[in-house]
């Protein structure tokens, strides 16, 4: 039974108010992710539309306390310093970050919850100078994302093409026959003024961050990586669209087309040559 034109649904996610976005085809899909990309809002690629948007650490650890991240994320910052990364940081002072981060933070939370629903220039400018002020903390979650290390940064992208092909790598046999568990891309934008995207800017212009190698360093520009900072006392719009599998066909020409495969995102030959195992999956599905 073909789905309409468009078909919006409603939920509550732990960041937002989400709608559920179905379309009838992958260009008319497209049409609404091209507006979307113009109206400012980041994406992320789904295998399965029922995930929730939660960081890696919230869904590894959900019922940690402030106390029990922070002391995880000095743990973990450990552990890499006896593996041989992070050697230009000094321990105390990047413990002292982590303590000064979730201090500010809790900061932050008591003065949204004093001001809830204002527009505050105030909350505005404190939050820009939050951002700031912990810029070399976000450089090593980003790192430590990058070597697989539950954070609480969500990774979006400015691409709906990257997204999608996030959405379906390693899915394609998988993709399940139930419409509630097909893949998806997930849309996100703040609710505040945009302005206070700083952690977006911090991370979108690679160039800006300090402490992290040239090999971490190309890969958000090429990836067009934004980075949500879930803790953050900011609400966001979501737009969740789903991914028919029958679209597949369509999708892997446009990602071919483009060149965006996990040797052009990530620059290894483990996912070059995960990428021919990928596409000769697409087209096994397609035939």
């Amino acid at each position: 039974m073909p789905w309409r034109r468009k078909m919006v649904l409603k939920m509550i996610e732990p960041h937002g108010e989400i709608e559920t976005i179905k379309a009838d085809t992958w260009p008319s899909l497209k049409d609404t992710l091209l507006s979307l990309y113009k109206s400012g809002y980041n994406f992320r690629g789904h295998k399965d539309n029922s995930w929730p948007l939660n960081s890696s650490l919230e869904r590894y650890f959900p019922t940690f306390t402030k106390i029990q991240q922070c002391e995880y994320y000095k743990n973990a910052f450990k552990h890499m310093l006896s593996c041989g990364l992070f050697q230009e940081l000094d321990i105390n002072d990047v413990e002292n970050m982590f303590n000064d981060y979730y201090t500010c933070q809790g900061d932050l939370n008591r003065f949204v919850e004093k001001h809830s629903g204002e527009e505050d220039k105030e909350f505005v400018a404190r939050l820009n100078k939050f951002l700031k002020d912990n810029n070399t903390v976000y450089s090593i979650w980003l790192r430590m994302q990058h070597h697989n290390v539950p954070t609480h940064l969500i990774d979006t992208t400015r691409s709906f093409y990257i997204a999608a092909y996030f959405a379906l790598f390693n899915s394609i046999k998988e993709c399940s026959e139930k419409e509630s568990n097909y893949p998806a891309i997930i849309a996100t934008k703040r609710y505040h003024n945009p302005t206070i995207d700083l952690l977006q800017w911090h991370f979108s212009r690679t160039s800006h961050i300090r402490n992290v190698d040239n090999y971490i360093h190309e890969r958000p520009w090429v990836q067009q990586a934004a980075h949500i900072d879930s803790f953050l006392p900011t609400k966001y719009l979501i737009k969740k669209l789903i991914i028919d599998p029958h679209w597949l066909s369509d999708i892997y020409f446009d990602l071919k087309l483009m060149n965006i495969t996990g040797y052009s995102l990530f620059g290894t030959k483990e996912m070059a040559g995960l990428d021919y195992y990928f596409f000769a999956k697409f087209g096994n599905f397609i035939k």
